[in-house]
């Protein structure tokens, strides 16, 4: 009598069900080259274009801090009233007053809170409609840091964009020799 240890040798091979290996796993297939490839076109492509965005306006903040700073005159608003705010999701809010410079009398933005009733030094160019709060002998940094408002952000600014910009284009480069390679 055979042992219940050979009873599979005896079964022929032809009524064995095949072992379920692998049941209901799909092997791996890598993604064809040209997406792989394409994919990488697209992310170097995206993180060009935020590169340049953010450098266009950091240099659109510094000209204006810039040409308030050298052709801007010294005027004394008084705050009338508050219009209205106006705020975003990351947190930048715009606080507008009307304010009564002389005899005009005008609604314009500034990122921190006034109060009412009380005059403030701003500066005003010829020709544009918005004001800054700053005075004569503030330096170029102390109204590039009133146009941005808060007292973190323009340090962050001012150390983050000089960096980016040196390293940005060493980073692009290497970027895009890994892309080559693929």
């Amino acid at each position: 009598m055979p042992s219940a240890f050979s009873w599979p040798v005896l079964v022929p091979s032809a009524l064995r069900a095949p072992a379920p290996v692998n049941l209901g796993v799909r092997p791996h297939t890598n993604p064809p080259r040209s997406m792989t490839k394409r994919n990488a076109l697209l992310l170097l492509l995206f993180c060009l274009v935020g590169y340049l965005t953010l450098i266009l306006a950091t240099y659109s903040l510094a000209a204006d801090a810039y040409n308030y700073w050298k052709n801007g005159h010294e005027r004394i608003a008084l705050v009338l009233k508050q219009d209205h705010t106006s705020g975003t999701v990351r947190g930048g809010t715009t606080y507008y007053y009307e304010v009564a410079l002389g005899d005009r009398r005008l609604v314009t933005g500034f990122p921190s809170q006034l109060s009412v009733g009380k005059s403030y030094s701003v500066l005003e160019v010829p020709g544009k409609t918005g004001l800054t709060l700053a005075n004569s002998q503030s330096g170029i940094f102390a109204v590039f840091a009133a146009q941005i408002g808060g007292c973190l952000m323009p340090y962050v600014i001012a150390v983050f964009i000089p960096f980016a910009v040196a390293v940005g284009p060493f980073a692009f480069v290497r970027m895009a020799g890994a892309v080559r390679a693929l």
